[in-house]
């Protein structure tokens, strides 16, 4: 009996090591949601808007890389800038995903590392399709950035 509960644990062990790290970003019903509301993706990134003449910390998307079908689950870099040397306000960050906007922020929050100088967030699952994520952030003077991008996940084999 203290074998079959030792190996039992020696399972469950690995089964969770072997999905540590990895987190569902978007749900197949958020998916769903969103391509029935009319979700169309643009490709790649984009910049919807910012503080009028007066721009907010610089968005760099370098995973996932735009233009390229990947498999679930992604792995999430993106790096914040200072504009004229103001600190970047972490607390400010809002993404949302797709055409609904629903916020995944605490998602990303929970699983990522997010500091000054970006996110990284390895991991994320979403199901197969074409996604639309908007992020926001402002740094300490208020100055705002929004940045979208686009992700394209195939299905698996």
């Amino acid at each position: 009996m203290k074998k079959f509960i030792l190996n039992l644990v020696t399972i469950l062990f690995v089964m969770n090591a072997a999905s540590a790290g990895e987190f569902v970003l978007v749900t197949q019903d958020e998916y769903q949601r969103s391509m029935d509301a009319g979700e169309t993706c643009r490709g790649g990134e984009f910049n919807f808007r910012s503080t009028p003449g007066e721009p907010g910390p610089l968005v760099k998307v370098y995973k996932p890389k735009a233009g390229k079908s990947l498999l679930s689950p992604v792995d999430i870099k993106i790096s914040f800038i200072r504009m004229e040397d103001v600190p970047v306000d972490v607390e400010s960050l809002e993404i949302l995903y797709g055409w609904l906007e629903i916020d995944v922020t605490d998602r990303i929050r929970e699983y990522a590392e997010i500091t000054e100088e970006g996110i990284s967030a390895p991991g994320a699952k979403l199901p197969s399709g074409d996604h639309s994520f908007l992020l926001r952030i402002a740094d300490v003077n208020g100055r705002f950035t929004e940045k979208g991008f686009d992700v394209t996940v195939a299905e698996a084999n």
